[in-house]
This record gives C-alpha cells, sequence and structure tokens, in this order.
C-alpha cells in the first residue's frame, strides 16, 4: 500500500469522526438495588452546545413529499418567532437550500445564515462549519447560476439568428421557385 494511501485514509476517518455529534455515555448506578448487585444504567448525555445532527435532519427531509416539506418549513417558522433559536434558523435555512420546488433564492439564504451566525451563542463549531459551508454553497450555485443564466441568453441569441436565417431561406427558396417558374414560362423546352 502507498504512504500516501496509509496516511490519507486514517485522515479521512478523523475528519469524519470531527463532524460526527459527540455523545458520551455515564455510567449510572441505580439505587433501588441491592449493594450486593450492582445495576448500571446507561445514560446518553448529549453536548450541551451546537444544534445535533442536522444532516440526518435534512437527509430526512429530502425524503418528504412537497406538502409535508411546507408544513416542518411552516413548523420551524413559527417555533422562530417564538423563541428566535439559532438552531431552528440554520435548520430553516439548510431546508431551504434543498433543490427543489420549495428551494429559496441564494440572497434569503444567505440572510438567514448571516443572522444564525450572528446569534451563535447555542451554535457548536460544527454548527459554524456547517454555516460556512452553507455560505460556499451559496457562492459556488450564485456563480453556476450566473453562467447558466448567460449560456441561456447567448442560446436564446442563436435560436433568433436561426429563426432569421431560417425565415431568410425560405425567402430565398420563394425566390427561387419563382425563378423557375419563370424560366419555364419562358422556355417551354
Amino acid at each position: 500500500m502507498p504512504l500516501r494511501l496509509k496516511l490519507t485514509l486514517p485522515a479521512s476517518l478523523l475528519l469524519l469522526s470531527a463532524c460526527m455529534p459527540i455523545e458520551t455515555i455515564r455510567e449510572v448506578p441505580a439505587a433501588t438495588q441491592a449493594p450486593k448487585e450492582r445495576v448500571v444504567i446507561r445514560e446518553v448525555v448529549k453536548p450541551e452546545e451546537g444544534c445535533g445532527s442536522l444532516l440526518s435532519e435534512y437527509a430526512e427531509f429530502t425524503r418528504y413529499s412537497d406538502d409535508t416539506k411546507r408544513q416542518e418549513i411552516r413548523t420551524i417558522k413559527n417555533r422562530i418567532k417564538a423563541n428566535d433559536d439559532a438552531c431552528d434558523s440554520l435548520r430553516l435555512a439548510l431546508f431551504h437550500s434543498a433543490p427543489g420546488k420549495l428551494r429559496q433564492t441564494d440572497d434569503t439564504i444567505n440572510e438567514l445564515l448571516d443572522s444564525v451566525k450572528n446569534n451563535h451563542a447555542a451554535l457548536g463549531s460544527n454548527d459554524h462549519a456547517l454555516i460556512g459551508l452553507l455560505k460556499n454553497e451559496m457562492q459556488h450555485r450564485s456563480v453556476v447560476e450566473k453562467k447558466v443564466g448567460r449560456h441561456n441568453s447567448l442560446l436564446d441569441q442563436e435560436r433568433a439568428e436561426n429563426r432569421q436565417l431560417l425565415q431568410r431561406l425560405a425567402e430565398l427558396q420563394l425566390q427561387l421557385d419563382q425563378l423557375k417558374s419563370l424560366e419555364s414560362n419562358i422556355d417551354p423546352e
């Protein structure tokens, strides 16, 4: 195995594990048991900062029907109005960036991300990384959409030119047919 491959595999695994939400397991002895028998209750303790697993929520969101997506977005917007939670705002920006009919403009998503970034008390480092990733994606998508727009306008111009050429060709064909008709009338042979 090449040295570069040996080094990239552990680095990749380290990066993947850094993106996963951190959960610790704390063992709590059961108080109701006799001292001779020790029963361990496993309790999962979530990290205190951060929005949790937004990417898994996003993956689930993309599988919803459009009606369910609309309802989920409406619910999140109502929660934001009620308590202006940065995690819900980030969730809303992430859901709005999903491809499909409900996708919002990049400006709307960037505004949401900026407001989330300014209200970052509850956000963890993974959430900040997700904000950076989404902002980069919005910039990239904006560049691509501008290129597509330019190409579409060039395509429209070419189509208009083609229509003019076809019209001119039809006129020339008509003139040619008229000349042939005149020629056959003049010279009957």
